[in-house]
């Protein structure tokens, strides 16, 4: 790989950081707050690779024929291994395949790992008449440490449909602290209501069943008084 063709590649991998910072596509991957460090690595990148770009080497033909001669014969030379090439996988992938967001086979494949929540930054206050809306975090939460206050209480929760043994499903988001490496899945069995199709995002409402996900495997139910089927939302992570 010769010193041109390195600033090209360092220009290309900086394109992508680009590409998915400015877009959602990188909400795949890392969480919000880390567009900006994505966005400031592609400048990077792009302003490392004008250097390679636009530097003139200037060589001797005797220069010119040993740097030749060693690369022939013990692959050293001008440039870096071509195995440098593999850099350009990662971006050739985020282009072309363009992976999806971590969904139901991941969180089916992870279905006997116990979760359990610590206290989220802030919980929703419960009370009234009408559902109050929970993020899956929440319900965990509260279940778990047996709020009294979810007693009856009317609940709203969305996230995709990842399937469970025989007919059972439930309503699931995936949380992630940094990035998707890091994902576990939070789920809550869902009660009365037709199976979805796996990977459908769906608003469910509905009330905790008393007790379910107190103690291990910490599996909370709800018994769902309305399913609708929603688009998926620009955020899927929690």
């Amino acid at each position: 790989m010769r010193i041109p063709t390195q600033g090209l590649l360092l220009m290309f991998l900086g394109a992508v950081l680009l590409r998915l910072a400015a877009s959602d596509a990188y909400l795949r991957y890392v969480v919000p707050w880390m567009k900006w460090p994505l966005l400031a690595s592609g400048i990077l990148l792009i302003l490392m690779a004008l250097g390679p770009l636009f530097r003139e080497e200037r060589h001797s033909p005797d220069h010119v024929e040993h740097a030749d001669d060693d690369h022939v014969h013990d692959g050293h030379g001008h440039g870096v291994p071509r195995v440098a090439w593999l850099l350009a996988l990662p971006g050739v992938i985020a282009f072309v395949i363009s992976p999806p967001e971590l969904g139901s086979y991941l969180a089916e494949r992870r279905a006997n790992d116990l979760v359990t929540v610590s206290a989220p930054t802030s919980v929703t206050t419960l009370g009234g008449d009408g559902p109050v809306d929970l993020a899956l975090e929440e319900m965990l939460y509260l279940a778990q440490s047996g709020e009294p206050a979810l007693e009856g209480q009317p609940v709203v929760m969305t996230g995709f449909v990842s399937w469970g043994a025989g007919d059972d499903w439930y309503v699931t988001r995936m949380q992630i602290g940094c990035c998707a490496a890091d994902a576990m899945a939070y789920r809550v069995l869902v009660n009365g209501a037709e199976r979805p199709p796996r990977d459908q995002w769906v608003e469910v409402t509905g009330v905790h069943v008393t007790g379910t996900g107190v103690e291990p495997p910490y599996e909370v139910e709800l018994d769902a008084t309305e399913v609708v089927e929603i688009d998926a939302p620009r955020q899927t992570y929690e």
